[in-house]
């Protein structure tokens, strides 16, 4: 959201410059909206991006056994990820998946 807004704004910005009028004030004009957007391009951080890798969608997997909180946070985000990255590579009708969306619940 912070994005999209700073993108309209910088759009904004730089849309008075390509207005038309006389000769002697667009440059000036230009000048200014350019610094201006030039500005805040440098003083507003850029958009992350990230590799995101999925992985492959196959039927066959190992059911996981170990569900449920223990109530540390390192080993439950580490199950919770291991989870839904099998969550993830699950294709349409593979084996207990209903079951296994069920677990992930608890």
């Amino acid at each position: 959201m912070k994005t999209q807004l700073f993108i309209i704004a910088a759009v904004a910005s730089t849309a008075g410059a390509f207005s038309v009028s006389n000769d002697s004030c667009a440059r000036r004009q230009f000048l200014q909206t350019a610094s201006t957007a030039a500005a805040s391009t440098l003083l507003f951080p850029t958009i992350a991006s990230a590799e995101i890798v999925v992985p492959e969608q196959s039927k066959e997997y190992e059911f996981p056994s170990d569900f449920g909180l223990t109530y540390s946070y390192e080993t439950d985000a580490a199950k919770v990820r291991a989870h839904m990255v099998t969550a993830t590579g699950l294709a349409k009708g593979s084996d207990r998946m209903e079951d296994f969306g069920k677990n992930l619940k608890k």
